[in-house]
C-alpha cells in the first residue's frame, strides 16, 4: 500500500504545481488531470478485452 500512495503523490504532484502557478480555473484543472487517467482506463480495457 506504500508503494501506491507513493505513486499516487508522485503523479499528483505536477499537476498540483501546475494549478498552483498557472491560476487556471479549477474546471480546467479536473479536466487537465482527467484526461490522463481517462486514457489509461480506456487503454486498460482495451488490454483487458484482448485477454491480455
Amino acid at each position: 500500500m506504500a508503494l501506491r500512495g507513493g505513486a499516487e503523490a508522485s503523479c499528483a504532484a505536477p499537476w498540483c504545481t501546475d494549478n498552483l502557478f498557472n491560476e487556471r480555473p479549477f474546471k480546467l484543472y479536473l479536466i487537465v488531470v482527467g484526461f490522463p487517467i481517462v486514457g489509461l482506463l480506456v487503454m486498460g480495457a482495451i488490454i483487458g478485452a484482448l485477454g491480455a
